[in-house]
């Protein structure tokens, strides 16, 4: 993989999140419910690369989409600029 900036990890990261998210056309308001009451605000700023999940929330979110966490992380490092 090689090294990454963490800005770039982060936005690449909130994308993958609301692609997930899309996909199960959910809104940013479901989503938070459904990983313990986040506000929409809240996703709003992990989509866009300007909050660091933590790993404990990131749990929780593959839980949301179904999946684990590994599989949540496992996006396409190539694209990172």
């Amino acid at each position: 993989m090689g090294y990454i900036r963490k800005e770039v990890y982060k936005r690449r990261l909130g994308e993958r999140i609301a692609e997930l998210r899309n996909a199960r056309s959910w809104s940013q308001e479901e989503l938070g419910a459904r990983i313990g009451g986040r506000d929409r605000q809240s996703i709003n700023r992990i989509e866009k690369g300007l909050h660091d999940p933590g790993s404990f929330l990131l749990v929780e979110m593959a839980e949301a989409f179904g999946m684990t966490f590994s599989q949540l992380v496992d996006f396409d490092y190539s694209s990172i600029d």
